[in-house]
């Protein structure tokens, strides 16, 4: 074997072992389930829960050191400190959680916000994450009846 061909088969295996040959590269995908809070009753004295699932989904034959940041968008309010859910003009907060605590709220980390991670040094074959997403809309906003909406995405960050 000649010393090229023995840097080219060398500069292969370095890119599979390294992770670089974009056939080896992982490529994520989120999806979600759809988070339904049902009817709300702004008389009621307690706050109004759901949750929904997201699920990270990445193919990859094999991936050295995969590392990436799963974030949700503040949606139609452009703020993390109440998203807001709307039916015309109308709106009615409310806000999507890492937990069922209710204390750290999912965004993309900054403003207080937090986000979820993955990390690993060698991930093999395709794979699925599942993260839980816990919604809770406040207690006694005064709104009018009707089916409120807002979109939110969900953004991995390599």
């Amino acid at each position: 074997m000649t010393c090229r061909a023995r840097r080219f088969l060398a500069a292969i295996a370095a890119a599979f072992l390294l992770g670089a040959h974009p056939a080896l590269a992982a490529v994520c995908s989120a999806t979600s389930t759809p988070l339904a809070f049902g009817i709300y009753r702004p008389f009621d004295m307690t706050a109004t829960y759901s949750n929904a699932t997201v699920t990270v989904h990445c193919t990859s034959l094999v991936t050295l050191l995969l590392t990436f940041n799963v974030s949700l968008s503040s949606g139609s309010a452009g703020s993390y400190s109440s998203r807001q859910m709307r039916n015309g003009s109308a709106s009615l907060g409310y806000n999507l959680y890492l937990s069922n605590q209710y204390s750290s709220v999912w965004g993309d980390g900054t403003g207080g916000t937090a986000n979820v991670g993955f990390s690993s040094l060698v991930t093999i074959f395709p794979f699925d994450i599942v993260y839980t997403m816990y919604g809770r809309i406040p207690a006694q906003q005064p709104v009018r009846a009707g089916a409120y909406i807002d979109t939110v995405q969900i953004v991995i960050t390599y």
